[in-house]
């Protein structure tokens, strides 16, 4: 993972955190005792993206939701919250500028164990340097 994709990562966690996404459990590592619901991160990738006179990095991050309340509703609320904050918003990130960043995709569906509802965020961002 670049040094961008780390930068992406923490501008989301400390934007969830900020904004009380999940009663404020946003984890990079949960663990097998994390309470329900939460939000980890999930991988994460990058990819050289260089223009004239500028170094850039598109970057992936993968962002999961995690629910036991026995519906989906809970799980979905909070993936529309966090693509309502995510989606094309001016997110500031350290030694670097996010030129663009959206939501491409939010996948819902039930964990093998049956009892837990898993949603999968993916943002992409546009990461640049001078």
């Amino acid at each position: 993972m670049t040094d961008h994709s780390l930068a992406l990562q923490s501008a989301i966690v400390a934007l969830l955190k900020g904004n009380d996404i999940a009663g404020d459990r946003i984890y990079v590592l949960p663990n097998a005792a994390s309470t329900f619901p939460y939000v980890s991160m999930g991988p994460a990738d990058a990819t050289e993206d260089d223009a004239e006179c500028i170094d850039g990095v598109e970057a992936t991050q993968q962002i999961d939701v995690w629910s036991r309340s026995g519906s989906n509703a809970e799980a979905m609320l909070i993936a529309g919250q966090i693509r309502r904050l995510i989606h094309r918003q001016d997110i500031p990130i350290t030694a670097a500028t996010i030129a663009e960043i959206e939501v491409r995709s939010v996948r819902l569906f039930r964990d093998p164990d049956g009892k837990t509802t898993h949603v999968v965020i993916e943002v992409r961002a546009i990461i640049e340097t001078e």
